[in-house]
């Protein structure tokens, strides 16, 4: 009797460690549930201040999911649809007072299936993703097979034969309930199989910000594959060396006076969005001041022909798309003897026309193209005057004059004019010529002044261009 009693209290310990052991892992009498890790890198929960963490479950099961957790009294969960996928998003606290979350689990509840209990170890601010499937559909039918295999061809950057699976995928029955899915994988592959020609492309050509974009991108869409990380790398190092590159030859093509040359390395540094960007563009705005004065010639120099100042000469800014300068500058042989103290010898008393010079400074108008400009200034001077000889007598008291002549032994009388004037340039490839007109206003004596000097004056100038 003692025996029957015993045997009864075991059946009865056992019994009741395999129903508690049921309820912890399930009933052995249902299907499982297959619960993945889809956390992508670096995923943030953006709540602010506040001591929260988000866990995504998606299922594209046909069944509805219930949750429950032995940390928390009500969950905070929301469900949406994304064509046959399911998504439920579930809010925790990750601090309470009075509250440990210390050994948190979340039961994952399926009709058919046995319960799967999720440990949930987080912390402020994280998020962690899962997908939940019944792992036995794969066997039943080969769309499953095809669409994981599909995944995992996908995650290790195999896109084309990921696409085949995918298209395998598409001829099941399965495909009409799992559309949605099944075309956005489709779609990713041919958007990274372009990618990646473009980024092959662009380091071959050595546009290595044009590969590190698009690897970026490439690493946005599918952070799963790690090559990818190792590539961006090595592209990033490739970029540092080639924008160093560039500056250097720029500085050196500059000093050589390559200035296409130059021009090249300096808009691949803007383009590729180089450290020293200001620096190149400001080089490229000054190879194009220099460009630009070579290819349109704007420089000329002219030999002014004109009546009293027989050397004479102009320079020119002819610029044909904005306003330029100029500046004249003419005298005679006589001023030139006049400063150099020369010795002049006149025959008479009779005053006259000795010494002139003229200085002007304007401004050039493109008038037509790089062909016709005018050129005028209020602000020029004009100079001249005439001397009277003095002998100076050397010698003992009571012996013949000798007659000495130069500046110093005449008597030199000046008179000034402002002379504005206005002309023409025409310039066809390096020859250019002139003509200018010029008014004189005397200043003193006019009427005696502008006798003996005259008030207007007609010039040519014949020039070169470069």
């Amino acid at each position: 009797m003692k025996k029957k009693v015993l045997l009864v209290a075991v059946a009865l310990c056992a019994a009741c460690g395999l129903y508690a052991q049921q309820q912890e892992n399930g009933d052995s009498r249902y299907k499982k549930l297959e619960v993945k890790d889809v956390t992508p890198e670096l995923s943030v929960y953006p709540c602010q201040d506040r001591y929260e963490a988000l866990v995504v479950i998606r299922c594209s099961e046909d069944f509805e999911l219930e949750f429950k957790s032995n940390s928390d009294k009500e969950l905070n969960l929301t469900r949406e649809q994304e064509g046959t996928e399911k998504i439920y998003s579930i809010v925790f606290l990750t601090r309470s007072a009075g509250t440990s979350y210390r050994g948190r689990k979340l039961a994952i509840i399926a009709p058919g299936y046995d319960k799967y209990y999720l440990p949930l170890d987080l912390k402020q601010k994280e998020r962690k993703e899962f997908i939940v499937s019944d792992p036995y559909s794969s066997l039943r039918s080969p769309f499953y097979t095809r669409a994981d295999k599909g995944l995992e061809l996908f995650n290790q950057g195999m896109y084309s034969h990921a696409l085949d699976q995918y298209r395998m995928a598409q001829q099941c029955p399965e495909y009409t309930t799992k559309r949605n899915e099944i075309d956005r994988h489709i779609a990713q592959c041919d958007s990274l199989i372009h990618w990646a020609q473009i980024v092959d492309s662009a380091e071959v050509n050595e546009d290595y910000y044009l590969a590190r974009e698009y690897l970026l991108k490439m690493m946005r869409e599918n952070s799963e594959n790690k090559l990818l990380n190792d590539r961006l790398y090595s592209m990033q190092q490739a970029y540092v060396v080639r924008c160093n590159a560039d500056m250097l030859n720029g500085e050196l093509y500059m000093e050589d006076g390559y200035y296409d040359k130059a021009k090249e390395v300096y808009e691949n540094a803007v383009y590729m969005r180089n450290p020293r960007i200001a620096e190149a563009e400001a080089k490229l705005h000054e190879i194009e001041k220099l460009t630009y004065k070579k290819k349109n010639k704007t420089r000329t120099l002219f030999y002014q022909i004109t009546e009293d100042t027989p050397i004479s000469f102009t320079s020119a800014g002819c610029k044909p798309n904005s306003n330029g300068g100029y500046f004249s500058l003419g005298f005679n042989r006589q001023a030139i003897d006049l400063l150099s103290n020369t010795n002049t010898i006149f025959e008479d008393d009779t005053p006259r026309l000795d010494y002139v010079a003229s200085v002007s400074a304007g401004w050039t108008i493109p008038v037509f193209r790089s062909y016709v400009f005018a050129f005028f200034t209020p602000f020029s001077y004009v100079g001249g005057g005439f001397s009277m000889e003095k002998p100076v007598v050397e010698g003992e008291e009571g012996t013949p004059a000798t007659p000495k002549f130069g500046p110093l032994a005449q008597d030199v009388h000046w008179y000034h004019a402002v002379a504005p004037e206005a002309g023409i340039v025409l310039k066809y490839w390096r020859i250019a010529v002139n003509y200018k007109f010029q008014y004189r206003y005397w200043i003193g004596q006019q009427s005696d002044v502008a006798n003996l000097l005259g008030t207007t004056r007609h010039s040519f100038g014949i020039g070169f261009a470069w």
